[in-house]
């Protein structure tokens, strides 16, 4: 999602998370495995695509905000889902295991962005 969000546009990345997830959703698990990922991939969505906007967080910034936040969006889920709060002490290991996710997507994502811009402006 967070390569699409740069190349394609907010649009295009939109189309391929909800896609994904569906897909992966009716292919490997169940409605409510659906619903936690859907939950925590529209967070996520929203939170890279604005932040993706200005020039304040480079592409690794949003990256790890974007895993952080996928991981609140499913821990909200639980919460209803579960009828407990108990679900939030989960929450510093999820952090931590969003954030370093978000660093190394970010890594790679901002790389291959840069290359894939580098290889369009060559094609003109």
């Amino acid at each position: 999602m967070l390569i699409a969000l740069y190349t394609l546009g907010a649009g295009g990345a939109f189309v391929i998370a909800v896609v994904r997830i569906i897909l992966t959703g009716l292919t490997f698990s169940g409605m409510f495995s659906m619903l936690y990922s859907l939950a925590g991939g529209l967070l996520s969505f929203a939170v890279m695509t604005l932040l993706s906007h200005g020039e304040k967080f480079h592409i690794a910034g949003v990256s790890i905000c974007g895993g952080v936040m996928h991981n609140v969006g499913q821990l909200t889920v639980a919460m209803i889902v579960l009828e407990t709060v108990n679900v939030w002490f989960y929450l510093p290991v999820l952090l931590i295991s969003g954030a370093v996710t978000g660093v190394v997507i970010g890594i790679v994502g901002g790389l291959l962005v840069g290359r894939l811009q580098t290889y369009l402006r060559l094609q003109r």
